[in-house]
């Protein structure tokens, strides 16, 4: 039987979509893939609906607990220079080399400005 697997490399990251489970993951991880436009339609729906207050507080705590799903995903993992570098092709602009190359000196306790 053939691989019913499809694998996509993207520089160090890997997508797969298995067309038998249907089950999309990125980095071997369950992912879901959106258009923008549809994750859009969805964030404005909850605040016309809710209201902008209450959307604020859905937005505010779905992004705390979102933080702690991905951090799950890293648990355990201590080559924090290593991890950043697996995901440097995401943070292309100055800004994020500048993010990226701070928290690596955080992680080794070395002053972030000279």
């Amino acid at each position: 039987m053939a691989d019913s697997n499809v694998k996509v490399k993207v520089n160090k990251n890997e997508f797969v979509w298995d067309q038998e489970k249907g089950l999309f993951t990125f980095d071997g991880a369950s992912a879901l893939l959106f258009w923008d436009s549809a994750i859009e339609l969805f964030l404005k729906t909850i605040e016309e609906v809710s209201g902008s207050d209450v959307s604020k507080t859905v937005y505010e705590a779905t992004g705390y607990r979102m933080g702690h799903l991905v951090s799950s995903y890293y648990k355990g993992r201590t080559d924090i220079e290593q991890l950043l570098e697996e995901y440097s092709d995401i943070y292309k602009m100055q800004v994020g080399e500048t993010l990226l190359s701070q928290i690596i000196r955080l992680a080794k306790k070395e002053p972030l400005f000279s």
